[in-house]
């Protein structure tokens, strides 16, 4: 397959978009700077937009050296274990709590009273013990699923939501072995709707959404 592929990268002091070509060579490199996180104590957290909107100004950034014309696919990750809840279109309804936000340790007990051991659902820091904080402190409201940052972003870029893959979802219980859902995260009242569907990494999950793609002059891809 010819063209350039992009990859998106979230992460904690930036955004960076890459270009690279079938051969694996770079094409083009773009950065966006983002604020510093909030921080409380052990509470750690981000206003979602800001990770959209330096996205989106990284891919023009990078257009103005790439052809963007010519990107066939577009990857996207971000820090591990930073999460969100969003409504049915993806408006967000908390604030991102990064990966290293801890201020879930009740959470987190209640985890590891029914976790087994290997989970890497453990700790006050894991999406999951993040997750039950939210819940308990009121943010369900209109929220219909639960995602991480590059789930988010995906997202966003697709109009698709409620999408994750097998790396992200491990701190949220993930079990990788029965490529599922695990039984035990019912005994902690997580709604099974609110879970998003799980797919291999890599895996393309939806068409770009149009207007997107006109805006920043990227063609209609997966």
């Amino acid at each position: 397959m010819g063209g350039l592929y992009l990859g998106i990268d979230v992460g904690t002091g930036g955004v960076r978009a890459c270009a690279i070509d079938p051969q694996a060579g770079i094409r083009g490199f773009a950065s966006v700077a983002l604020p510093a996180p909030r921080i409380d104590g052990n509470a750690i957290d981000q206003t979602p937009e800001l990770w959209w909107q330096a996205a989106l100004a990284a891919i023009r950034k990078l257009g103005e050296t790439v052809a963007l014309c010519d990107i066939t696919r577009i990857v996207v990750d971000g820090t591990s274990g930073t999460l969100l809840l969003v409504d049915a279109v993806g408006r967000p309804c908390s604030p991102g709590l990064m990966y290293n936000d801890a201020r879930a340790t009740h959470q987190a007990t209640r985890v590891a009273s029914v976790a087994p051991l290997e989970s890497g659902a453990h700790g006050a820091s894991s999406a999951l013990a993040k997750l039950l904080y939210l819940l308990d402190h009121g943010y369900i409201g209109d929220a219909r699923h639960a995602v991480h940052q590059a789930d988010w972003i995906a997202g966003r870029l697709a109009n698709h939501h409620g999408i994750s893959d097998e790396n992200n979802a491990l701190k949220l219980g993930y079990d990788p072995v029965a490529r599922a859902w695990p039984p035990w995260l019912d005994q902690l009242g997580v709604r099974d709707d609110l879970l998003p569907e799980v797919l291999e990494p890599g895996t393309p999950f939806a068409e770009m959404d149009p207007q997107i793609a006109r805006s920043l002059g990227l063609p209609a891809l997966r």
